[in-house]
């Protein structure tokens, strides 16, 4: 199983990344183990205002834009981008509710013309069946519009 192998392989890699300073022209990536170069720095975002409500079981932690700002600008539409990431999000925080320990969850996408490839990388006690049902779900999502190739990370936490 193709989950099971990334999963295994990049545990190790997300934990020792997490210290990795955002805002650089590198990043070294812990889920496919690649070291992403861009012009100018790659862009992490944190959701405003959507961790205040202390009792949620998932939040998301950041988004983080793999693919340099001049590129993303040429390939595809904020407004799609954005509209995406929420499907994704809505996805991943009804599966990932069902976990019943903490964890943390980096969820990558690879999207390309009409298709995308999705990676996880897990932290802490993530359930394989919940990370096997994600990997479902949002592979199956519709497409990205987009006319060349636009990688990007969500992370998310999930509480007990």
């Amino acid at each position: 199983m193709l989950l099971k192998h990334r999963l295994a392989i990049t545990g190790l890699f997300f934990f020792l990344s997490t210290s990795f300073v955002f805002g650089e022209s590198s990043y070294g990536n812990p889920v496919d183990g690649r070291t992403y170069l861009t012009n100018g720095e790659f862009k992490t975002y944190n959701p405003e205002g959507q961790n205040v409500a202390k009792n949620e079981k998932v939040t998301i932690s950041n988004v983080r834009l793999l693919t340099g700002e001049p590129d993303l600008k040429e390939r595809v539409l904020v407004e799609e981008l954005d509209s995406f990431i929420k499907s994704a999000e809505n996805e991943a925080h009804a599966i990932l509710a069902k976990n019943i320990a903490p964890a943390r969850v980096l969820l990558q996408f690879n999207c390309q013309p009409n298709h995308h490839v999705v990676q996880i990388a897990s932290q802490g006690n993530a359930q394989e069946a919940v990370l096997q049902e994600l990997y479902d779900k949002t592979k199956a999502l519709t497409p990205l519009k987009t006319s060349g190739e636009v990688i990007f990370q969500v992370e998310f936490n999930v509480s007990p």
